[in-house]
């Protein structure tokens, strides 16, 4: 797997196996199941919960969903590990913001 900059996430407790894991659950939007946005929406989640913020990433965004933003990381030219790490650095500073 080619080396991530997980400067942010690591922040976190997010290593590289945690996003290759994640990356496994991935599947294109034309394939969505549900499956990767849900489990995405729990890790956001659970990062707003660890810092504090009382804020539900699921209504925060309602207008896009995890798989959307990913696939819009990866059209930039990131790899997919690359892209969710992109999508959680987001949610991040989002919360940041928030909070």
């Amino acid at each position: 797997m080619k080396e991530l900059n997980l400067d942010v996430v690591k922040e976190y407790d997010f290593t590289a196996e945690d996003i290759a894991e994640y990356a496994g659950a991935f599947l294109p939007d034309t394939e969505n199941d549900g499956e990767f946005d849900e489990f995405m929406h729990e890790v956001v989640n659970d990062i707003a919960y660890d810092m504090d913020a009382e804020v539900d990433m699921c209504d925060a965004f309602y207008d896009t969903y995890p798989t959307k933003e990913v696939e819009e990381f990866m059209a930039e030219g990131k790899t997919l590990e690359e892209a969710i790490v992109a999508y959680l650095e987001s949610k991040i500073e989002y919360i940041k913001d928030f909070a």
